[in-house]
């Protein structure tokens, strides 16, 4: 899990008092959308809520691991490598 660093998620968090799941905003194996009105076009009709802001907002790529089996599975590498956290865990 990861806490954000945005004021407005915070703020979410804090009154819907529940977790949220949520990924980037792109479909498999294609580049995540910034662009709002794309965004929406693509995913308003699979999500409850898109929110909006005019302010930029861009955060390092999270690093994906599927630890369901035997051995982890790396499915998407992001700022901290693979390598790294095999090493730090195993």
């Amino acid at each position: 899990f990861r806490i954000p660093a945005n004021r407005f998620c915070q703020e979410l968090l804090n009154q819907i008092k529940a977790p949220l799941i949520s990924t980037s905003v792109n479909k498999n194996n294609k580049k995540p959308l910034t662009n709002y009105l794309r965004i929406k076009k693509e995913f308003e009709s699979e999500v409850k809520a898109i929110f909006y802001t005019k302010n930029k907002l861009t955060s390092p790529v999270s690093t994906l691991i599927e630890l369901t089996g035997k051995n982890p599975v790396l499915l998407r590498e992001g700022k901290i490598k693979f390598v790294d956290l095999l090493q730090k865990f195993s």
